[in-house]
């Protein structure tokens, strides 16, 4: 006859049995981590941590395999839920393999210490672990492994056989393409198996990116900062409460209508703003979007002023463009519409004055971005209207230089240019030298120090150096800022977002992303430096006469030239 049951053991037996059937009990009854002040607390699952494990319910009860992707912002406890999960999954479960990949040496040496906490400070029965390595657990009685590593040191030649995988901070992996190719594969598709990838944006384009934005088999969970109910701060009076619903500036009157956001919390984002940002709202942005868009805008060091970008993508979303041709005819150039067309229109030239428009074009050279992405470069030709500063049409594509030429030659009749401006590098010099003499082109020039090897002594075209790069592309900078340039091309937008500092300091397109677009605008943008004047057209003026006046003839209206008037 056994031992009798006590209250105790009965409590005991009851909390293993709903510990083993609802991981939110097992979080707070079994595991600790530690505050800010180094103190051991129970895991509370937090909304966001909430959420992430009704994913991995529903899934799982779909009999699916678990495929989440999380774009976060800062200090929702994902990677902790993560963990917490896995840890439960190797006291419960047998014969799983277990790999977290991190994207540095800290954040693996923190995820490491994280197991061990739950598992040092786990009270239940646990199955014995033993340490292989400073890496690697192995737990005997469960024939389990558990792996944490770094995406620069993962032996990616080895033979993995995964059935739990959390990819941590995935955007900030050095070289995400080649690890993902093999890693990914790594885990069956049976539903006994899990992936979890999740991290902060490091700007827009590149694997992450791409990650988030495809259509794939991951459900997809973006967090806010605001579902963080520690964000939110009260007042001291109400004194401070009007005076913040009577300073609202447009993005707080935004938030207020899009997620119903109360003072409380914009009170918070202000003194996160000024008090953790130093003022500076777009690093906010980054490490707490409100958007899943944002977080990718405002991540990594964009060139462009953020907040104007982001205005101008959301805008242009809504517009598009006429495809089409240009095309030679008796009275010159025409446009053809054409949804297959190689010319997207935004505006066609306007009536009233000559000299209007000028035409800024970069010539690919051929090149690959960088060896994963093997996307060659397009030649772009921008057209710009000079009273207004809009980019009006443009051309992007692959062509034959001589090729190229000519549409930048039908563009350029086509809104009467009165000046276009060809980047002169290697293949751009084979489009100036098709352009240079026809008629009706007026090339973007300069004095060359000597004779060229044609004997000529202007030299057409802009040349590209350290310096002049720097001040073409600051000039479209200030006048993004300054909102004096314009565009209705969602493409144009999308290359600007991605136009951004390297680690170097120099301005380009981020790895992965063409920036053909933002130096097509950046010519045009010069190429009015050496534009002739803009001429107003002279055209008649219908003068009508009041009907009332007896003194004046009974003829209604007189055709009358500016010039005599």
């Amino acid at each position: 006859m056994g031992k009798p049951h006590t209250v105790g053991s009965i409590q005991s037996y009851v909390n293993d049995l709903f510990a083993e059937h609802s991981a939110e009990f097992f979080d707070v009854s079994f595991l600790r981590i530690q505050d800010k002040s180094g103190n051991l607390m129970a895991l509370r699952d937090n909304p966001v941590q909430r959420k992430i494990q009704a994913a991995v319910d529903r899934q799982q009860a779909a009999g699916k395999p678990v495929r989440i992707k999380i774009p976060k912002a800062r200090r929702h406890g994902v990677s902790t839920k993560v963990q917490a999960l896995f840890f439960r999954d190797s006291v419960y479960r047998r014969n799983l393999n277990y790999l977290t990949v991190c994207h540095d040496l800290e954040s693996s040496g923190n995820m490491r210490a994280m197991f061990e906490r739950f598992y040092s400070n786990f009270e239940r029965k646990k199955p014995l672990m033993t340490k292989v390595t400073p890496k690697t657990w192995r737990f005997k009685a469960t024939d389990s492994s558990y792996l944490i590593d770094t995406a620069s040191e993962l032996d990616t030649g080895r033979s993995f056989t995964i059935h739990r995988l959390h990819l941590s901070e995935v955007g900030f992996y050095s070289d995400p393409e080649t690890l993902m190719t093999g890693l990914l594969r790594s885990v069956d598709k049976n539903p006994n198996t899990i992936i979890i990838a999740e991290s902060t944006a490091n700007g827009m384009g590149g694997w992450w990116y791409d990650f988030i934005y495809r259509d794939n088999d991951y459900e997809c969970l973006f967090f806010p900062w605001f579902e963080d109910a520690g964000n939110s701060e009260r007042f001291s009076n109400d004194a401070e409460r009007t005076k913040l619903e009577s300073t609202l500036d447009r993005t707080e009157q935004v938030l207020v209508d899009q997620f119903k956001l109360t003072a409380e919390q914009l009170n918070w984002r202000r003194h996160e703003i000024e008090n953790g940002f130093n003022g500076n709202e777009d690093k906010f942005r980054q490490e707490y979007p409100a958007t899943l868009d944002e977080s990718f805008l405002t991540s990594g060091r964009p060139y462009f002023p953020v907040t104007i970008v982001r205005e101008n993508l959301v805008r242009a979303e809504k517009l598009t463009g006429v495809k089409g041709f240009f095309e030679f005819d008796k009275a010159g150039v025409s446009f053809t519409e054409d949804r297959f067309g190689i010319w997207t229109i935004f505006e066609f030239p306007q009536a009233g004055y000559g000299y209007r428009y000028v035409t800024g074009s970069d010539s690919a050279e051929g090149k690959m971005i960088n060896e994963t992405h093997k996307d060659p470069d397009n030649s772009v030709c921008v057209v710009l209207d000079r009273i207004t500063g809009k980019e009006v049409a443009q051309f992007c594509g692959r062509i034959d230089t001589d090729v190229f030429g000519n549409e930048i030659y039908k563009a350029s009749r086509f809104y009467d240019s009165a000046c276009d401006c060809v980047e002169r590098n290697s293949s751009g010099i084979a489009v100036i030298d098709f352009l240079k003499n026809k008629e009706e082109v007026y090339l973007y020039r300069r004095e060359a120090l000597g004779k060229t090897e044609d004997g000529e002594t202007i030299e057409y075209g802009f040349q590209t150096n350290t310096a002049s790069r720097d001040s073409l592309l600051s000039e479209l900078r200030t006048r993004t800022r300054q909102r004096s340039f314009h565009s209705d091309n969602l493409e144009t937008w999308r290359e600007f977002s991605t136009f951004v500092y390297d680690e170097k300091g120099k301005a380009q397109g981020q790895k992965g992303c063409h920036d053909d677009r933002v130096f097509g605008c950046a010519l045009a943008i010069e190429a009015t430096v050496q534009a002739n004047e803009v001429q107003p057209l002279e055209r008649p003026e219908v003068k009508t006469f009041p009907a009332y006046d007896a003194d004046i003839p009974r003829q209604k209206t007189a055709a009358t030239d500016y010039a005599s008037f």
